[in-house]
Formats: C-alpha cells, structure tokens, sequence
C-alpha cells in the first residue's frame, strides 16, 4: 500500500504544473532580455497556455524544444512559437488578447536554424541579411530535459 501511494504521489507530481512554471520563469530570467513588463507577459502567456492544453505535446521529463519571440514594432505585437518534433504552438499577444494562431510567425529559415541549433550558419546569414530600418529582434531558446531536469541555450539575433 505505501508503494501504491508513492507512486500515486509522483504521478501527480508530474501532472503539476510547477515543473513548467519553473522551467518558464528560468526562460523569462536568463534568456529574455526585455523589460521587466514583457518578461512577465511572456512567461503570463505560456502558463496559459499549458494550462489550457496548448502545449500537451511537450514532455517535462525527457525532450528537446524550442521557444522563439519577437515584438512587430508597428503594432506592438508578441509573436511566439513553441515546438519540437511533435507538436507545436503558435500564438500571439496583443493587449489585451492572447490568440493561438496556426500560421506560422517565423520563416521556415530561421526555424530550420533553430530547430537544428545551427548558431553559426544563423550568425552567417544575420550578417549577410539587407539591413531594414525597423529591423526586428528573435529571441529563440533552446531547451533540453532530462529526467526532469532542464537546460537553457539562449540565442539573440536580428530577424532576416
């Protein structure tokens, strides 16, 4: 019997969403570098989206995924990507609505580059790019789980 309720106790451990609300709140404290307002936006609107089933497709166990976010300076805009090999989530901010969107926000390049952690060919093409003058910044993240255990690479880089 007190095996049963061990193990009753780490399934529902890892049904809980704390595990990802520490892993967001490590991707809003080392990898984004906005103001104070949008890193808590950003990780406001990824715990809505776990909460609501949007991003079922993730294992907090073992996985590799990836976060990407852009502002569109025009309108303000946040524009999120959240994916790996079976799923992904698309979605986007403006005040004061959070819509899930299954058009894809990024080039299919840049995901690729991502999706392949492929920094110096991405660094390549950032530098090769036509500059713009309402030139855009990606942060893109990229996280590795092991036994419950995340690790976070960080990359900034001008969107072309």
């Amino acid at each position: 019997m007190k095996t049963f309720y061990f193990l009753f106790l780490i399934a529902i451990a890892s049904c809980n969403p704390s595990g990802f609300k520490g892993l967001s709140r490590g991707i809003k404290k080392d990898c984004f570098d906005n103001k104070a307002a949008v890193k808590n936006l950003d990780h406001h609107n990824r715990m809505k989206l776990f909460h609501d089933g949007k991003l079922s497709f993730l294992n907090l166990q073992s996985d590799t995924f990836f976060v990407m976010a852009k502002t569109r300076n025009q309108t303000g805009q946040r524009v999120y990507r959240i994916w790996n090999e079976r799923g992904e989530s698309n979605y986007s901010y403006t005040h004061p609505n959070l819509q899930t969107d299954e058009s894809i926000q990024f080039s299919p390049r840049v995901t690729e580059l991502i999706a392949n952690w492929d920094t110096l060919t991405l660094r390549k093409e950032e530098a090769n790019r036509p500059r713009t003058f309402h030139e855009l910044t990606v942060q893109a993240v990229r996280v590795i789980v092991n036994e419950g255990k995340w690790q976070l690479s960080c990359l900034h880089f001008t969107e072309f």
